[in-house]
C-alpha cells in the first residue's frame, strides 16, 4: 500500500493533500476486499436495444433506473448486476450505487465499474465512500484522460478504503428496505404509464411518419408547409374525430406574472425535474429579473406542469405536496387536472402526446412550444372511472416513493457523516 508521503511526492496539490488523508490504519485496497472489480459491458448499438445502466443511473449510493430499465425483461448474464454489487461510474466525480434486491437485472455499460463479492455491510460502506466528494478528489490522482478524467477498474481496485466503522451495520437493512420500496413505487408508475399507453393505442392510430408522402385535405393544411407541421395538423384532426379532447381544457388561463422582486426563493426550472413526474426541491436563491418570467402564484397542491421544451418534454405532478413553497418559471405550462391530476400527468407521457409535442415545437431552433400550439395538443379520452382509478393508484405510488426517499435521505446524511469522519476531511 502506498504511503501518504508517496502520494505527496506523486502529486503536490494543496487541496488534495491537506483536505483528505489518503490512507491510514486499517485501510485496504478495494481489490483486496472484493471478489471482482470489473469493467462494465461495452455497448454496440448494432447488437440490439439492450437496456444498459450508465453513470447517470447511480448517485448517492442509489440506483435510479430509467423507465426503459423497468420495462425491459431482466437479463440472465454474468455481466448483469446482482444484489449486493456496487456499481460506480468511471468519470469524476464518482457516482456509486449499492444494488438492492428489487433492482432490475441489467448490465452496466463500459463507462461503469462493477464491484462484486463484498458483504452487505462492506457494500453499503464502499458505495458511500466512493460517492463522497473528498474521495473523488483523492481518486483524481489515478485518473486517465485529459478533457474527461476517469478511473479504470485496475485503478479503482488499487485505491485504499477506510475500514467499516461501528454503526454502518445497523443502516444496511433500513437502507435496502427503503431502496426496494422506492424501486417498487417507480415500477408501479411505469406499469400505470404502460396501461394508459395501451388504452391510447386502442383509441387512435400510431403517429404518422412526416417523411412519408400523404394526401392532406385542404382543411388540414397548416400555416407552415413543413412536413412535420402538416403531419401534426392531419394527425390532430384524426384524433379529434375520435373524441380526443384538446389540452386547452386543462391549461390554466394565462397565469399572472411577478411584477416586482421577491425575497430569495425556490424557483422550479426545467433541469430540476426528472422524467418520473417528480422534481428535486430547488435551492433557495435570488430570483433575478426579468421577474415576469416567473408566475405570480407558487406551485399548488396537485398541480400538473408540462415543460414547453417540446424536443425533450417533462411532466411534473405535485403529489405529494412539496414540503416547501416553490415558485414556477414560465418554462412550464400550468395545467389543472381537477380531481384526477394523476390521470392527466400519465396521459401526457404517452407516445401519441410526446410525438405531438416534438412536432409542435416552433421556437428557437425548433425546440420550444408556443401557447397556441400547446392548446391544440390532443389527449386520450379517459372515462371518469378510468381517470379516477389511475389517479388513485399513481398518487399512492408517489406517496410511497416520497416516504422511501425521505428515509433514504436521513440515512444518506448519517452515512456521509461517518465517511467524512473516516476520511478525516478538514472543515
Amino acid at each position: 500500500m502506498p504511503s501518504a508521503e508517496a502520494h505527496i511526492l506523486e502529486r503536490w496539490d494543496p487541496e488534495f493533500n491537506l483536505q483528505t488523508r489518503i490512507t491510514g490504519a486499517g485501510w485496504r485496497p478495494l481489490g483486496d476486499l472484493a471478489a471482482m472489480v470489473t469493467e462494465g459491458q461495452r455497448s454496440d448499438r448494432s447488437e440490439g436495444t439492450e437496456a444498459l445502466y450508465r453513470p447517470s443511473n447511480f448517485d448517492q449510493g442509489l440506483l435510479s433506473p430509467d423507465a426503459d430499465h423497468l420495462r425491459a425483461a431482466p437479463v440472465r448474464s454474468v455481466r448483469a448486476v446482482g444484489e449486493g454489487d456496487v456499481v460506480v461510474g468511471k468519470f469524476l466525480p464518482l457516482r456509486a450505487a449499492l444494488i438492492s434486491a428489487a433492482a432490475p437485472r441489467h448490465a452496466p455499460d463500459g463507462s461503469c465499474i462493477r464491484i462484486v463479492g463484498l458483504s452487505a455491510v462492506q457494500a453499503l460502506w464502499v458505495a458511500a465512500v466512493l460517492g463522497h466528494e473528498a474521495f473523488s478528489r483523492a481518486a483524481s490522482s489515478v485518473t486517465g484522460g485529459t478533457s474527461l478524467p476517469r478511473v479504470g477498474a485496475r485503478d479503482l481496485a488499487g485505491l485504499p478504503v477506510p475500514p467499516v466503522p461501528q454503526g454502518v451495520g445497523a443502516l444496511v437493512a433500513p437502507w435496502c428496505d427503503a431502496a426496494d420500496a422506492r424501486l417498487s413505487a417507480q415500477r408501479e408508475w411505469v406499469e400505470l404509464e404502460a396501461e394508459v399507453q395501451a388504452l391510447a393505442d386502442d383509441l387512435a392510430p400510431a403517429p404518422p411518419d412526416p417523411q412519408v408522402p400523404a394526401w392532406v385535405p385542404v382543411e388540414d393544411l397548416p400555416d407552415s408547409w413543413a412536413p412535420d407541421q402538416a403531419a401534426l395538423s392531419r394527425y390532430q384532426h384524426q384524433l379529434s374525430s375520435r373524441g380526443w379532447p384538446p389540452l386547452a381544457r386543462f391549461v390554466v388561463a394565462e397565469p399572472a406574472r411577478l411584477r416586482e422582486a421577491i425575497p430569495p426563493a425556490r424557483l422550479l426550472k426545467l433541469n430540476d425535474a426528472g422524467r418520473d413526474l417528480g422534481f428535486r426541491l430547488p435551492d433557495i436563491a435570488e430570483v433575478t429579473p426579468p421577474w415576469f418570467r416567473v408566475y405570480a402564484d407558487p406551485l399548488r397542491p396537485g398541480e400538473v406542469l408540462l415543460s414547453t421544451l417540446g424536443s425533450s418534454p417533462k411532466v411534473v405532478l405535485n403529489v405529494p405536496v412539496a414540503p416547501s413553497t416553490v415558485w414556477v418559471s414560465d418554462q412550464w405550462a400550468r395545467l389543472d387536472g381537477g380531481a384526477v391530476p394523476g390521470a392527466l400527468a400519465l396521459a401526457l407521457g404517452i407516445s401519441q402526446v410526446t410525438w405531438q409535442l416534438g412536432c409542435a415545437a416552433t421556437g428557437a431552433v425548433r425546440q420550444f412550444i408556443g401557447r397556441d400550439e400547446l392548446l391544440e395538443l390532443r389527449l386520450p379520452p379517459l372515462s371518469s372511472a378510468q381517470a379516477t382509478s389511475l389517479h388513485r393508484r399513481l398518487s399512492a405510488a408517489l406517496v410511497r416513493r416520497a416516504d422511501a426517499e425521505a428515509r433514504l435521505e436521513a440515512l444518506q446524511i448519517e452515512l456521509h457523516a461517518l465517511v467524512t469522519a473516516a476520511l478525516e476531511v478538514s472543515p
